[in-house]
């Protein structure tokens, strides 16, 4: 083979090498994080989805009987885990790894043909299997960087959506596809997707918003934009009719409305309300936020200079859009940066997948030469996240490799967090179970109704969360905001308002038993019954005359109603019980 073949056999590999290094490099440590995720038990905000899940399951009314304070996206969500069998820890996470490896690898595959121009034949099949491999090991990198409190939440759910939705747009806008009835369908899906996210969180919209923007800019879109533009509202408008079905179905559509866009806010928002630079070092959320800034000024000098095709666009709104909700939802949880460090990864493969192609065609040597080292930089980064993950550090898999073994404290107590307590939970569940009916419901007084899905106890009242009933850490605000005169009174009212409704639920339906959990969010009081008393002290003197503490177990304590506390001690199910029984706090 002469000098001038074996160039252009190399020009020609090119879009295949770049994908296959940064999978050589990064594959197995990325495959090796995730499997490891999958032993670690849920969190505070999976267990709540979970229960809330449970009790829809029970034909309870989403926003009537059960307060929930997020978009009905969530519940559904739940509810599909739980039918696939998420109901046990393990299986939640191994669903959450599949799901979303499926999606990385979609999305990957994608990326193929972004320089093509219309006379260009579509990139074959193997070409995209391998660059979704790739795409599964760069994303899969990014997802395994958070911890396992952060992953299996609410926002790396809508991250799946809105990739699929952003992958389904790429894939529609190409020259080559085969008839403008196909382009039209995926439109339609990549609308419905992305509008899905929306009733998850209200802010997601701006996501759409962006993907709309840098479709009305292509001008080499087969479709045409008016035909674009009617797929996309298509899709946003069957989206809604189904979450809006969903609503009117199993809940109250204007109480949905009126808690998750105009009481939730206003109480929830102050709540370690966090300044830009409090919530851009917070909890390492600095690194992650660096490598999204740099990569957004890189792309946007290439944008500048019109390097880049107009197909490039729409995968710049996961993380445009991800550091605009995330710095105004002040929060400034790592959880929420999962549409930044997917979106800059969804960058770095666009812009690799970009470069490869049109230094095959053209170039100078040294040129050419960019997408390899890019390719072992992208690679080797990724190798390097995967490897000092949490999970690939752990032996979760050999600790918990069997059922008992993770129900075990052994296991359990490996994820015990400042203001969370999995085995103490676990532990209540158990005894409720033991020591009520199935028909019995429960009152709780915390932030984790996880208890009550374990216990497979329905809730008491609509309340399930303390900090609509302790509103002290609302009136406190963060460091970026507080509430003012006005603000703090329409609070306090709110408060009064909530423990009245749940007082009048208990005087209608006395439960069987009350959970009282300590250090939990947002103020942490270390007594938890001192902090009932004090904000809720009507409800608090009714339990006391109508309960007797049962057990406590570590930071959670158990309440029985005096007939079953009665029967739970003939029975033997009480341990020694301490002095001071119905005295009041200890």
């Amino acid at each position: 083979m002469d000098r001038a073949s074996l160039r252009q056999h190399v020009l020609r590999a090119l879009p295949w090498l770049a994908p296959a290094i940064v999978v050589a490099i990064c594959g197995v440590a990325v495959a090796d994080a995730l499997r490891k995720m999958t032993y670690a038990i849920l969190g505070r905000d999976q267990g709540i989805f979970l229960y809330v899940a449970w009790a829809l399951e029970q034909r309870v009314r989403d926003y009537v009987d059960l307060r929930e304070i997020n978009g009905p996206l969530t519940h559904v969500l739940h509810l599909a885990l739980l039918a696939a069998g998420g109901a046990d820890e393990h299986v939640f996470r191994r669903l959450d790894v599949a799901f979303s490896s499926l999606v990385f690898f979609a999305i990957g595959s994608a990326l193929p043909g972004l320089a093509q121009s219309p006379s260009d034949s579509p990139p074959s099949w193997h070409l995209r299997a391998l660059w979704g491999f790739a795409g599964w090991a760069v994303l899969g990198a990014q997802y395994v960087v958070l911890d396992w409190w952060d992953t299996a939440q609410r926002e790396s759910f809508y991250d799946l959506l809105l990739l699929a939705s952003i992958g389904l747009q790429v894939h529609a806008s190409r020259r080559t596809f085969a008839s403008a009835r196909e382009r039209a369908i995926l439109w339609t899906a990549s609308g419905i997707l992305g509008a899905l996210t929306w009733f998850g969180k209200p802010t997601c919209i701006l996501f759409s918003t962006l993907q709309s923007v840098a479709t009305f800019f292509d001008r080499g879109d087969p479709t045409p934009r008016r035909a674009r533009f009617a797929a996309l509202a298509a899709g946003w408008a069957v989206a809604s009719a189904t979450m809006t079905g969903y609503v009117l179905m199993r809940g109250d559509l204007l109480a949905c409305i009126r808690i998750v866009l105009f009481e939730t806010p206003p109480l929830y928002r102050p709540i370690w309300h966090k300044s830009i630079v409090a919530a851009y070092v917070l909890v390492g959320n600095a690194p992650k936020l660096n490598y999204a800034f740099a990569t957004l000024v890189a792309v946007g000098a290439l944008a500048w200079r019109r390097k880049l095709p107009a197909r490039f666009y729409p995968l710049t709104a996961l993380l445009v859009a991800g550091l605009f909700v995330f710095f105004l939802q002040a929060k400034g949880f790592p959880y929420h940066l999962h549409p930044v460090t997917a979106g800059t990864r969804l960058l770095w493969l666009g812009a690799l997948a970009l470069a490869s192609e049109r230094f095959s065609a053209a170039g100078r040597p040294w040129q050419r030469a960019i997408p390899i080292a890019a390719a072992i930089a992208v690679g080797w980064q990724c190798r390097d996240d995967a490897r000092l993950s949490s999970y690939a550090r752990s032996d979760w898999d050999v600790a918990g490799a069997t059922k008992e073994k993770r129900e075990g404290e052994a296991y359990v107590t490996r994820f015990v967090a400042e203001d969370f307590f999995p085995w103490d939970i676990r532990q209540a569940g158990d005894f409720l179970r033991k020591t009520t009916a199935a028909s019995d419901r429960v009152q709780l007084y915390g932030m984790d109704p996880y208890v009550l899905f374990l216990a497979r106890r329905l809730s008491a009242t609509p309340y399930i969360y303390s900090f609509e009933l302790n509103v002290d850490a609302s009136l406190l605000g963060g460091s970026g905001w507080r509430p003012d005169e006005r603000e703090r009174e329409s609070i306090v009212r709110m408060a009064h308002r909530h423990a009245e409704e749940m007082q009048g639920a208990l005087d209608a339906q006395p439960p069987a038993a009350f959970v009282i959990i300590d250090r939990m969010p947002f103020l942490r009081p270390p007594d938890s019954e001192v902090d009932f008393a004090e904000h809720c002290p009507v409800t608090y003197a009714w339990m006391s005359l109508r309960y007797r503490r049962a057990e406590r177990f570590g930071n959670v304590r158990v309440w029985l109603r005096n007939d079953l506390y009665a029967h739970a001690s003939a029975a033997g199910d009480l341990h020694v019980v301490p002095s001071g029984i119905g005295d009041g706090p200890q």
